[in-house]
């Protein structure tokens, strides 16, 4: 059976894809569902170093979705963030505006018991740096899986901006994309002193859902992300391999 082409993939995913702006720079996020009690809690995964300055400093961030239509801004009041330094993941919660055009149909993902093989295609989507206005499709292959937490390695370029964005696949019994996880980094190939082609790295969203399944309301998303803050020891992360610009 001929699977959908990318293109097709890439149009898919786009309503569901926002760029993520910050007084220090921006990347990508998107919609990986709603919750709450009456599901008004939208949720956007993106890097975590695309947000580690707004959670120290309680700074406001803006979204944009990919039409560069209205920016929706967010003080630190309006949104909580549940942060995952370890593998460069983050899950911004907060209550939808009506005017935010988000599909009702949830992208699917793939399940947190199954992983990608070496070789397989993929895609992935972002606001690159050098045109920041546009989102840009890229294309590789699963270089290596390391595990559940960590992800995976990929034959393919990140480029500033462009961390946060959806990692998607083209699932050929469902003719559709499914969500395998977050472009979080480049990272070079330095080993001869020379800046040369290296991977990029992949982290999983599905194993992280499960703290925002059963939120009910955004104090309540408060509440459970202050406990994650303190668990993650955020003063203590490492400096990212590839900081937004």
């Amino acid at each position: 059976m001929q699977k959908i082409a990318w293109s097709t993939a890439f149009k898919t995913i786009t309503p569901r894809v926002f760029k993520i702006r910050s007084p220090r720079g921006h990347g990508t996020g998107f919609h990986v569902g709603n919750f709450g009690s009456k599901n008004q809690l939208c949720a956007l995964a993106t890097a975590f170093h695309v947000v580690r300055d707004v959670l120290d400093w309680d700074e406001p961030i803006k979204i944009v979705g990919a039409d560069g239509g209205k920016e929706y801004k967010l003080t630190s009041e309006q949104m909580t963030i549940f942060p995952y330094p370890k593998s460069d993941l983050a899950i911004i919660v907060f209550d939808q505006p009506r005017e935010l055009n988000v599909p009702n149909e949830q992208l699917e993902h793939l399940v947190p018991t199954h992983h990608l093989l070496n070789g397989a295609e993929i895609a992935w989507c972002g606001f690159p740096g050098l045109r920041s206005d546009k989102l840009c499709f890229f294309h590789g292959y699963i270089s290596c899986y390391l595990n559940q937490t960590e992800g995976y390695l990929v034959d393919g370029t990140a480029i500033n901006g462009v961390s946060g964005g959806p990692v998607f696949y083209i699932s050929s019994k469902k003719m559709k994309p499914v969500v395998a996880g977050v472009i979080t980094a480049y990272i070079a190939n330095r080993a001869t002193g020379d800046t040369l082609p290296g991977v990029s790295m992949i982290a999983p969203v599905s194993p992280y859902e499960v703290t925002i399944k059963f939120l009910r309301n955004l104090p309540d998303a408060a509440r459970e992300a202050e406990k994650q803050k303190k668990d993650a020891q955020l003063k203590n992360v490492v400096e990212p391999v590839s900081p937004p610009k």
